[in-house]
């Protein structure tokens, strides 16, 4: 596949001028000599975090979160992801000009970041665990939430609150809440297997 152009140089350079001026996470100090250009960013309902870093013909992207891609409540692209990436950056030489072998893993994968085994029951996908969730208008009305799940052995049933919710055969999932507060929201395949997340809704 060939290479695509997105901006012209110019719009690159003034970019990268603008993400310069970013602080640095958990007062780290920057230099002339780094000149790091970064941006950082942090997925809804906190399951990915984010950092990408520009620096003297290096290029550093650092992902953060769960490798079930289940929710991590408190993580966030400039928190967490930042700073391992600009602690990369000062690891490596002034330019990849002067790297004469590739570069090799500065130490062995931790084992929270190695691929899991599938998930063998169903999991619920949306909505996410902790997500909070603004469903009632200023009318009063509530907005049906969504509700997916993958894995396990389909057709699922969903609960609400121990309570069993009623699906339409070949229509999407949802729910409509009706009041503001906290919901167990639990999916069962039809072996039996569950999962379940908590949110909030207001």
């Amino acid at each position: 596949m060939q290479p695509t152009r997105l901006f012209s140089s110019a719009v690159a350079r003034q970019v990268l001028d603008i993400l310069r001026g970013t602080p640095l996470p958990n007062g780290m100090q920057d230099s002339p000599a780094r000149s790091l250009a970064f941006k950082t960013g942090t997925s809804y309902g906190q399951r990915d975090a984010w950092a990408a870093g520009v620096q003297a013909g290096w290029t550093v992207v650092v992902w953060a979160g769960r490798p079930d891609g289940a929710s991590s409540p408190g993580i966030t692209g400039l928190h967490v992801a930042a700073p391992v990436m600009t602690r990369i950056m000062d690891t490596l030489p002034a330019s990849p000009d002067t790297v004469g072998t590739p570069l090799r893993a500065l130490a062995p994968l931790a084992s929270s970041l190695q691929v899991l085994p599938e998930h063998e029951g169903p999991r619920v996908l949306s909505p996410p665990n902790g997500a909070v969730i603004e469903s009632f208008g200023p009318d009063g009305a509530a907005t049906p939430v969504g509700l997916e799940a993958s894995g396990g052995a389909q057709p699922y049933r969903w609960m609400i609150n121990n309570q069993p919710l009623a699906t339409p055969p070949g229509l999407a999932a949802s729910w409509q809440p009706d009041g503001p507060g906290f919901a167990h929201v639990a999916v069962v395949d039809a072996l039996g297997r569950a999962s379940s997340v908590t949110i909030q809704v207001h």
